[in-house]
């Protein structure tokens, strides 16, 4: 629904407008993708949630063999570790933070 909105407004020539979506919407990345280009979004997520800190990833996938599928899964060792958002937002320097205001949702915002 939310995609569709966004959808409609860029249709109807509406500037983008933003969306606050609750943490439920925080893990779904197919949500993120399909409306980043559309709305601008504020999504809580759960603090446990796990990413990658700049300039780090993960392994890449195994070597094929050869035989059955090629490899596509992502790897970790004790090096290449994801951390939680929480972590990551924790050691964030405190002018990287901004303040939101409820209120500042309902005003369409323009490119």
């Amino acid at each position: 629904m939310i995609v569709g909105l966004g959808e409609w407004m860029a249709n109807v020539g509406l500037p983008r407008g933003l969306v606050p979506m609750g943490a439920g919407y925080g893990c779904d990345a197919n949500l993120h993708c399909g409306i980043s280009a559309r709305l601008f979004y504020i999504g809580g997520i759960a603090p446990n949630t796990t990413v990658w800190p700049p300039g780090t990833a993960p392994l890449p996938p195994k070597e094929w063999s050869g035989r059955g599928l090629r490899p596509k899964r992502v790897r970790r060792d004790p090096e290449h570790q994801p951390i939680s958002v929480k972590a990551l937002a924790l050691g964030l320097p405190e002018d990287a933070c901004q303040t939101n205001h409820p209120d500042e949702s309902t005003y369409f915002m323009t490119e």
